[in-house]
This record gives structure tokens, C-alpha cells and sequence, in this order.
């Protein structure tokens, strides 16, 4: 398989707004932080074990009231796993023993139609129901406590603190960046006006670092503005790709049953996602003009200041002897290590195409948790863990 599935293509193809429309007058700071990856000169990973000292799983407890099919989003803290399945959020212990779900679909205020997005903070569970255009806010045990209801339409979410949240908005007025207090909702700050030009903006996910500081970026953009607890942005990084890099003058429209949509004409670096942890920055995005159907996840060490780039074409994970991706669609990092989903399904006929192959002690470990599991029980955690330097 690809290091990432073609979904992934949809944000570079679906509408978008200049990254130049931003409210230069809104933003009280201006700090960035440069990081370089440059895509010529860096180490050029071919095996997991580069860069990975091991994998450890969790298997999902599978019972009458937690059935899980395609895995949405996945967020994990202290306590829990929590897992967006089929529009149901299904909430578990961290060794993977069920705890209860969130399953509340319908028209009345305690309900939604769709859970799009949903966000974690120390005490509660935010859920982002974009078509009814509200957020519903429950406890960390299941328990609803209260909707607010949006004049937007809140796609992405994320928490910035127990009482105040960002929304991601899409729409065609109006700012894409909110920040809402879920107990004064009169209270709001919002950043980056709309182009009416481009009928179809997309909004933009989160990133959440190692050290729990909150990062925002806009569409066609290679900057990433900090949300500070008071509400604040400032400017925090910008990725360099060197020549890479997508220019304005790159993008051209094109109307499609009359929306009109931006796209880079060149292929230059698409940015898919970025992530921090204490010792590394990570940023998967797709170039066309290096390869058209091949996908790249790039490593900065912080310490050595090293660059290494994963290509889906060249890319072998030697730890797990799965054919599968380091990095699933819904990865993200936590405790400085890659969480992702594998389905029993995939690794059982992975396995059993490379019988013939020498196995690793991961091998051997990992065969033996699949070996017991069905096609038909909940996906398995997958932790893929970093090694400390780089």
C-alpha cells in the first residue's frame, strides 16, 4: 500500500482561498520559526527500522455495543482512546477494554445529524455537527451537558482549553478561524475573512504539539499560526521546501457545477499534515512534479537539525511485515510516538503473503496477537515508536 490513501487528494482539489487574503490586521503578532526540508539532500528512508525501534498494538475490545467499521479520527490521552467509527465516537480505556460510546442521531437539540469533527479537552468532549450547525459539549464520562448552536457551519474543531475552542468554518462569508467560549458564547474572536471570489473555501484541520500548544494553517499556505490561551494567533513556523515550494502565480480556477476552485498548476508541495513532538517535526504532503502517485512524510530532527524523507514508492516497513503505511490517514503523534489503526482483515492476508520471508522478533510478537484475532473484530491500535534521536 501507499503511505497514504487517495483521500488525502480531495483538500488540493476540493475549493480553496488565496493564503495572501489573510487579516494582516488581526494578527497581534508576527514570530516564524523557519523549518527546512529540503527534498534533494535529505536521508532518504527505506526501511521502518531507520527510524522506528519497535510497534507495539492495542487491540479495541469488540462486544454487542461497540462494533467498529472505518476508523474516522482517533485521539488519545491519559486516560482514554477515543475512536470516530460510523458516526459514533466509542470511547475505551487505554489498554483498549470498552467504556461506553456516543451515539445521539437526530434532530432534537440533545442530537446530530453527522458527527464531522470531534475534540478533547481535560474535562470534555466537543462534538462539531456541521449540518445542523452546532457543537454538543459532553463530559469526559459520556454524559451531554449542553449545545451550542453556530451562524457557521463548524467542520474542524479543536480545544484550547476547558472553556474555549477553535472552529474551523467553511461557507462563503464570514472568517474561517473562530475561537468560542462554550460558557459565554457571545464571546468570539475570529481571524481571516472569506474570499467571496472562490465559492468553495476549505477549512483547515488542527495540529496539537507535544507540549500542548494549538497550530492553525490556511488553505494554499505554508504557515502555521500559534492560538495562545487568550485567544491570540501568532505566526509560529514556516515550512520551507526550497523550490518546492507553491507559488501564487502557480494557482489557476476551474468551475466545477458552479463552484469555481483553486489548483496549483506545477505540483508543487502539497502540505497534507504537520506534526510536532518534543524531538521531531513531521510534515506529509504529495508533489506532484517529483512523482504523481507517490506520497511523502518528512522527519526535522530538532536536535541534529537532520532531515529524512519516506517515499511511498521506495518504502518497506520492516518491523511488522505488514504491506501497510507507517502513518494511516488519522495518525497522528502523542507521547512522541505515531498512533494509528490497523484492521485485523489487512494484516491476516499481509501476513500470509510473506510466510517465506525471514521474521523479525516484531514479526514473531505481532503474528502472534494477529494469529488470534478475527476478520471481523475491531480494528487494533498501532503504535509505532520513535527512536529517542535521530
Amino acid at each position: 500500500m501507499k503511505l497514504f490513501s487517495k483521500v488525502l487528494l480531495l483538500p488540493f482539489v476540493i475549493g480553496a482561498c488565496f493564503s495572501s487574503c489573510q487579516n494582516k490586521e488581526d494578527i497581534t503578532r508576527d514570530i516564524s520559526k523557519q523549518i527546512h526540508f529540503d527534498l534533494e539532500s535529505s536521508s532518504q528512508v527505506k526501511l521502518l527500522s531507520e527510524i522506528c525501534d519497535s510497534v507495539s498494538l492495542i487491540q479495541l475490545e469488540t462486544n454487542d455495543k461497540s462494533v467498529i467499521g472505518l476508523v474516522d479520527k482517533l485521539l488519545v490521552d491519559s486516560s482514554n482512546i477515543y475512536v470516530l467509527s460510523s458516526n459514533q465516537l466509542f470511547v475505551y480505556d487505554v489498554k483498549g477494554h470498552y467504556k461506553f460510546v456516543i451515539s445521539q442521531l437526530g434532530h432534537a437539540i440533545n442530537e446530530y445529524i453527522e458527527i464531522n469533527d470531534f475534540c478533547i479537552s481535560e474535562k470534555r468532549i466537543f462534538l462539531a455537527d456541521t449540518q445542523s450547525k452546532k457543537i454538543l459539549v459532553f463530559s469526559k464520562d459520556g454524559v451531554y451537558e449542553k449545545t451550542i448552536e453556530t451562524t457557521m457551519f463548524p467542520e474542524h474543531i479543536e480545544s484550547l482549553n476547558n472553556r474555549k475552542i477553535a472552529i474551523s468554518a467553511s461557507g462563503a462569508e464570514g472568517k474561517r478561524l473562530t475561537l468560542l467560549d462554550v460558557e459565554d458564547e457571545d464571546n468570539l474572536q475570529s481571524y481571516f475573512q472569506y474570499e467571496r471570489r472562490f465559492s468553495s473555501p476549505i477549512p483547515q484541520v488542527f495540529i496539537r504539539s507535544s507540549d500542548n500548544q494549538l497550530y492553525y494553517k490556511q488553505p494554499f499556505s505554508n504557515v502555521y499560526f500559534r492560538i495562545l490561551e487568550n485567544g491570540d494567533i501568532e505566526k509560529a513556523y514556516l515550512l520551507d521546501f526550497g523550490k518546492y515550494n507553491f507559488k501564487l502565480s502557480d494557482l489557476d480556477v476551474m468551475n466545477i457545477g458552479g463552484c469555481r476552485i483553486l489548483y496549483d498548476t506545477k505540483g508543487n508541495v502539497n502540505i497534507l499534515r504537520f506534526n510536532e513532538s518534543s524531538n521531531i517535526y513531521e510534515v506529509e504532503f504529495e508533489c506532484n512534479r517529483i512523482s504523481e502517485e507517490g506520497q511523502f512524510i518528512m522527519l526535522a530532527s530538532k536536535d541534529s537539525e537532520r532531515t529524512f524523507m519516506i517515499n511511498s514508492d521506495s518504502y518497506k516497513d520492516d518491523l511488522t511485515y505488514a504491506d501497510y503505511r507507517i502513518v494511516p490517514d488519522f495518525s497522528f503523534l502523542y507521547n512522541d510516538n505515531f498512533w494509528g489503526v490497523i484492521y485485523p482483515a489487512s494484516w491476516r492476508q499481509s501476513f500470509a503473503e510473506i510466510k517465506d520471508k525471514p521474521h523479525s522478533i516484531q514479526y514473531e510478537n505481532i503474528a502472534k496477537i494477529i494469529s488470534k484475532v478475527s476478520d471481523e473484530q475491531n480494528p487494533i491500535i498501532c503504535v509505532y515508536h520513535v527512536k529517542p534521536t535521530l
